[in-house]
């Protein structure tokens, strides 16, 4: 390093910090120390342009505030201001930057919060609301900004679907609060608006509206509410059983509908309503039990003894296949075949289907009417018997084959319920 003596000469003769770094072979970050060290204690004889040119200069001014670059250069404000009209530069002060129009932009039309304008524009948060409050900008021009319809919309949809103030905010992109705010305002103008409506139809749509959410783009999910029930938009995206949009969901017409087709058990699982809120339904509708519509006799004799499946005893009988269900679960309908799949399955007959027929595992479930899960444990019993099968890799006979050998099946355990019984 030189010293500040050979540091005066190279000044005197005209020579920046840039310059004499280059000239003496030294750090210029560490002569630009030394000569500020210099300069503070002798500011006559080190000029601090020598220092901090214009082009330098300007660069800080582009990123960082005069109060910045003096702490960065540890000198005074003072000094950095004469630099500037040395070399006719000019910073921009806040309110030059933060006009009304770009601050209304920010806060009302982007719904920037206080902190993200501050960050954004390199100020304190008091700065912010010190130009709101001199702009006469606030929380009631977020609320006039939005068309009167739309936020008239926007609490229909919250009081009469349930959605909460965040995902209405992930909607229209918004934050959470500022729709908060919203409704607060809309509450002094309509009396009639309340929370208390919101709680009595929230538990209803709660899972739903959390389906669809995941499923559809929230903004999406808001322009189709203009124009669809969310009951139609739910059975559009599968998220409940379709047929049933006719009817607002939850009414007493939708479950008089609905409970046609499945128990309240089913209505609770495929329409991801509360058990609560369907068995109050059910009790509005006088609903009576799956069970009374199916005569428990005609349902025995036809599962057991004719072996015929839940489906084809309702098409007989004109009923859902949701009350022979209920009526079997409740009377404990079980046909033999179904607790005993070895007897009606032995292990010559398994033998014979997965090996000679070469029958996939589902196919025969399909010919035995078991579930796949009691033929998987058959095979690993008759494997003890029948080592091959365990080897066995069945590539699966014709679909005519397998209604063929369905039928011999039934031919052939057609006594076999009634001797078990």
């Amino acid at each position: 390093m030189i010293s500040k003596n050979q540091l005066k000469e190279y000044v005197d003769s005209g020579y920046n910090v840039t310059k004499i770094a280059e000239m003496t072979s030294v750090n210029e970050k560490e002569l630009l120390e030394f000569y500020i060290n210099c300069y503070s204690k002798d500011f006559r004889s080190f000029p601090l342009e020598k220092a901090i040119n214009k082009q330098l200069l300007a660069h800080e001014l582009e990123n960082s505030s005069v109060l910045q670059i003096s702490v960065k250069y540890k000198v005074s404000v003072t000094p950095i201001k004469r630099l500037m009209n040395i070399y006719g530069l000019y910073k921009p002060t806040l309110k030059d930057v933060l006009t009304p129009e770009v601050l209304f932009a920010c806060f009302v039309e982007q719904d920037m919060t206080d902190r993200e304008i501050a960050n954004k524009y390199s100020c304190s948060v008091e700065a912010v609301k010190g130009l709101k409050k001199k702009y006469g900008i606030g929380r009631r021009n977020r609320t006039e900004f939005h068309k009167p319809a739309e936020v008239d919309f926007i609490a229909e949809i919250h009081i009469k679907y349930g959605f909460s103030n965040a995902q209405i905010a992930q909607m229209v992109h918004v934050q959470p609060w500022s729709i908060f705010k919203l409704f607060s305002d809309y509450a002094e103008l309509h009396p009639e608006f309340s929370n208390k409506a919101f709680r009595s139809i929230l538990p209803l749509y709660r899972n739903i509206n959390s389906l669809l959410l995941e499923k559809i783009e929230p903004t999406v999910l808001f322009e189709l509410l203009h124009d669809h029930t969310l009951t139609q938009i739910a059975e559009i995206y599968k998220i409940i059983p379709s047929g049933y949009a006719e009817y607002e969901l939850g009414t007493e017409k939708w479950f008089k509908k609905v409970s046609q087709n499945y128990t309240t058990d089913e209505i609770v699982e495929l329409f991801h309503l509360p058990v609560a809120v369907v068995k109050r339904l059910a009790g509005k509708c006088g609903s009576t039990s799956d069970n009374a519509k199916a005569d428990v006799d005609i349902v025995k004799y036809l599962y057991i003894e004719k072996h015929l499946s839940s489906t084809e005893i309702a098409e007989i009988l004109k009923l859902p296949v949701s009350a022979i269900n209920e009526c079997r679960r409740k009377n404990k309908v079980y046909s033999a075949r179904q607790t005993d799949f070895s007897r009606l399955l032995p292990a010559d007959e398994f033998f014979r289907l997965y090996v000679k027929e070469n029958l996939t595992l589902t196919q025969i479930s399909e010919v035995a009417s078991c579930n796949i899960k009691a033929i998987t444990a058959l095979l690993k019993e008759y494997g003890k018997q029948y080592p091959e099968m365990l080897s066995q890799n069945a590539g699966g006979a014709s679909k005519e084959r397998v209604e063929y050998l369905k039928k011999q099946f039934r031919y052939n355990n057609a006594g076999k319920a009634e001797t078990w019984e």
